[in-house]
């Protein structure tokens, strides 16, 4: 996978939270899910994540039903810190997390349903 995804860890199955934008290191919800959505700083379409803009940094939990991740859907998304992913996911897309200079976590569940890591083109 990309040099960026530095550590991967196993997430405590007893911490699941709901999607949002969490600040790191604390519990603190900073911004809800349908609220990014809404304010355009996550662009889903069917159930995959196709753009991130997240305007303050934080670690980001995807909530279940999100399928994939798309190609570049993360690229040069200098606030994301960490990523906590849910077990739906599926599929991350080419290059999802590139210039993600900042991404320091990506913490799976279950990676059951995950088939395919796409690393380039």
């Amino acid at each position: 996978m990309d040099k960026l995804m530095r550590e991967i860890s196993k997430a405590n199955p007893s911490s699941t939270r709901e999607g949002g934008l969490y600040s790191c290191g604390r519990n603190t919800l900073i911004s809800g899910w349908d609220k990014l959505v809404k304010a355009n700083q996550i662009i889903v379409k069917d159930n995959v994540i196709t753009r991130c803009y997240l305007q303050e940094p934080g670690l980001l939990v995807i909530p279940e039903g999100i399928v994939e991740i798309g190609d570049g859907a993360f690229s040069q998304c200098s606030n994301l810190n960490e990523i906590q992913l849910p077990t739906s996911i599926e599929e991350i897309g080419h290059y999802a997390f590139k210039g993600c200079t900042d991404l320091k976590k990506l913490i799976v569940a279950d990676l059951g349903l995950l088939q395919m890591i796409k690393v380039g083109k």
